[in-house]
């Protein structure tokens, strides 16, 4: 069963990467050092989303090893995380810094749906934009009314058929 909430409710990002240096380099994000970039990630967040608001974050959120600090630093009511690529390996790890931080975050390994009663459209946030050969990681065909919101790419590909990515790379952090 999928959640019913309202869009205005609720926010959508991806591949944040939270002090993760690897991810400044090889994306070519457009700050000086991992200090700027993860400053930065928090102001945007911050200055649009409270902790009132739902997040629906499509996977690799940041280094692990800071989760906390990571988590402590962001406004959010409630935290839909999708695992990415680079969170999936960690889940464990990821589970126990979320049960200790008491906070409202539910964790999906391939997708959420959730349903918009005011656009009455069903969306699917996922990580990778594709279905995979792993048949536990695919998203459901999509019918027609239904969307994938979607990231992994970092700024690539913004549109496909009933998709849309919402990395940061993308979306000016």
């Amino acid at each position: 069963e999928h959640l019913k909430l309202q869009t205005s409710k609720a926010y959508f990002t991806s591949d944040t990467h939270f002090s993760q240096e690897r991810t400044l380099k090889f994306s070519n994000r457009p700050f000086r050092n991992l200090w700027q970039m993860d400053l930065q990630l928090y102001s945007n967040w911050n200055k649009h989303i409270t902790m009132e608001d739902i997040v629906y974050h499509a996977g690799d959120l940041g280094d692990i090893s800071q989760l906390k600090k990571i988590l402590s630093n962001l406004n959010f009511k409630t935290l839909y995380w999708v695992l990415g690529n680079y969170d999936r390996a960690e889940k464990a790890k990821i589970e126990e810094v979320i049960e200790k931080s008491k906070r409202d975050i539910k964790i999906f390994d391939s997708y959420a749906s959730f349903y918009d009663i005011v656009h009455q459209v069903k969306y699917f946030v996922t990580h990778e934009p594709y279905h995979t050969k792993d048949t536990t990681m695919r998203t459901p065909k999509l019918k027609d009314g239904e969307v994938v919101l979607y990231g992994h790419i970092h700024g690539r590909n913004f549109a496909k058929k009933n998709g849309f990515e919402i990395g940061v790379d993308y979306h000016n952090y």
